[in-house]
């Protein structure tokens, strides 16, 4: 895995935040807050704490999207994984 990968993810993600309903606006924002952490890991893999909160915050999200918002799930599973064969 590389880190252009993990980029495409997270423009994966961000199209499907875009997409959300507008009603929906704490989702939005924490989806958003979500991605600018990947981001934040991405440019600063050794930094450990972020990790440990980064991976919480995967966890919730993709337990919180499952059954309303199955693509962006899929898409939330698919950066877990490359983040993780990348040893972050």
């Amino acid at each position: 895995m590389n880190k252009q990968q993990i980029n495409e993810a997270l423009e994966k993600l961000h199209t499907q935040i875009t997409m959300l309903d507008s009603r929906d606006e704490v989702s939005k924002q924490k989806l958003q807050s979500l991605s600018q952490e990947l981001e934040k890991k991405l440019q600063n893999p050794e930094d450990d704490q972020v990790h440990e909160d980064l991976a919480g915050r995967l966890d919730e999200a993709v337990l919180h999207f499952e059954v309303s918002h199955p693509t962006l799930t899929a898409i939330l599973n698919d950066i877990m994984v490359k983040l993780g064969s990348m040893g972050i």
